[in-house]
């Protein structure tokens, strides 16, 4: 059974009005131990609901939560439920619980619910061999001892190097695969949210506040909230899951979802990639940066001056030539005027 089955079959009996996204971690933490701690708070609300839909696979959660798994927790806990709520359990599951019954339904239950947790935290994807169906790239440590050359900065302390580190390899296939991915126009893997989300809600939460040098720190917390902004579009609002490919597909079957798309989630996820390419182009400096224009992502272009030029004798000596990079225009102060626009077609009106 699909988790997100299971959650649908307990939600109408014991969800009591609450949120899926709420409701989801709550089923979560019945079924662990005490000494599970905040191992559940570094997920963001629309990773539950995410859960609760089946559009993103517990994968990355069940392998870190498996350790904690006590099914005994949860059958306490159906237990304490009313006789009236445990007999619509057993009307909800009997397809599923051949012979369940209100004895018997705490038990059957919550060992269901734990070979769900196993079964998930025991898939291994699948490698993709295609460029189209590529999943996030791993990539080994960037430590400043292996290669000095590419030290960030120099100046940083052994603790502050040891973190930009960590963060510089969690983060950069992230990066690249948003960066490169577009969500509009291709499919996404299926397991990018947990990704972001791990970056995001993980750790880092933490770990960024050791930090002591201001440039890096600030720097991590910008891409983390770029990060952060970019989640809210790989999401179910703008992308369905395949669950036959494990990847997402941008929406587009209706005039609404087709509207979002053009209107929100193209220009609003560009506008986030682009940035993200600037923050990873900072993460990772060259020195042929500082000829590089970071607003546009294009190189500066410089105009070639002519000192030689004559201009014809039938041209008037008033006549007047400004340069703008990326764009030429030339004004004759005469009796005819043109304007030549260097955008790859020029038209000439005389």
């Amino acid at each position: 059974m699909e988790f997100s089955t299971f959650m649908q079959l307990l939600f109408p009996v014991i969800g009591f009005g609450s949120s899926t996204r709420a409701f989801t971690k709550s089923m979560f933490e019945e079924i662990l131990t005490d000494d599970s701690g905040d191992i559940l708070g570094g997920y963001s609300e629309n990773t539950y609901k995410a859960y609760y839909n089946g559009t993103t696979k517990i994968t990355r959660i069940a392998q870190k939560i498996g350790r904690f798994v006590e099914p005994e927790e949860f059958v306490t806990y159906i237990q304490d439920l009313p006789d009236a709520n445990v007999q619509r359990l057993c009307d909800n599951f009997k397809n599923y619980l051949p012979g369940i019954t209100q004895h018997n339904a705490g038990y059957l239950i919550a060992e269901l619910f734990e070979k769900i947790i196993k079964d998930a935290a025991s898939v291994k994807r699948k490698q993709k061999s295609t460029a189209s169906d590529a999943e996030l790239p791993s990539h080994e440590a960037d430590t400043p001892t292996e290669d000095p050359d590419r030290a960030w900065k120099s100046s940083l302390s052994n603790h502050d190097q040891e973190l930009l580190s960590r963060f510089r390899k969690q983060s950069k296939p992230i990066l690249r695969y948003c960066i490169d991915n577009d969500p509009t126009a291709t499919w996404t893997a299926g397991d990018l949210p947990d990704y972001i989300d791990d970056l995001v809600c993980g750790a880092w939460r933490y770990d960024l506040r050791e930090i002591s040098d201001d440039e890096v720190r600030n720097l991590i917390i910008e891409i983390i909230e770029t990060m952060s902004k970019y989640r809210c579009y790989i999401s179910d609002k703008y992308l369905r899951y395949v669950e036959s490919m494990d990847r997402f597909l941008f929406r587009n079957e209706s005039w609404e979802e087709g509207q979002r798309l053009r209107n929100e989630f193209q220009p609003e996820s560009l506008k986030l990639r682009k940035k993200m390419a600037d923050l990873y182009r900072r993460l990772y400096p060259i020195p042929e940066d500082s000829d590089w224009d970071r607003s546009e992502g294009t190189e500066q272009v410089k105009a070639e001056v002519m000192d030689d030029y004559t201009p014809p004798s039938s041209a008037k000596e008033d006549k007047k030539i400004t340069v703008i990079q990326n764009q030429t225009n030339v004004v004759q102060n005469g009796e005819n005027n043109f304007n030549l626009t260097n955008n790859g077609t020029m038209n000439f009106n005389f």
